[in-house]
């Protein structure tokens, strides 16, 4: 990553993640930690019936994610949404969009413009934040309605 993209990750509260390593996500854990954990109840529900609660300061402790006091607004914008996807020449539905697409295009990037915001947001999102239950990407952080460049302003 370059120094002005590193630049940029710190400025926008996620410096911590620049010293996380993970050079391949092991898919039997991930798809567990997905299954298993409710998002409305904020646990994660063992295959043993043992709940193990995850509070905001347990992933600021873990992953060094920000804890701002703003909360996050998000609205549906479809423009928004249709002007991302237009970067992925693949030929598929414009919601089938993966991890790997989206950290490709991160890497062939060589500007810190509002594309590798929105990509690192994504991928950033869905890696640490909310998962959905299939292999393709939420893109609902496209509908934040502030600038990603104060996102540790937000929790």
């Amino acid at each position: 990553m370059s120094k002005a993209k590193k630049e940029w990750v710190c400025r926008a509260g996620f410096e911590h993640l620049l010293s996380f390593s993970m050079k391949k996500i092991p898919k039997n854990t991930t798809i567990n930690v997905v299954l298993w954990f409710d998002y409305d109840k904020l646990w994660l529900n063992l295959s043993d019936n043992r709940i193990i609660r995850v509070t905001e300061e347990d992933v600021h402790e873990i992953l060094g994610l920000p804890r701002g006091k703003m909360d996050i607004k998000m609205i549906s914008d479809e423009d928004k949404l249709a002007t991302w996807r237009s970067q992925f020449d693949e030929d598929r539905p414009g919601h089938k969009i993966t991890e790997k697409m989206v950290f490709r295009a991160i890497t062939r990037s060589t500007e810190v413009n509002l594309q590798f915001k929105q990509n690192f947001m994504i991928l950033m999102m869905n890696l640490f934040i909310r998962c959905i239950k299939n292999s393709y990407l939420s893109q609902e952080v496209l509908g934040f309605v502030g600038n990603f460049d104060n996102a540790a302003k937000f929790n």
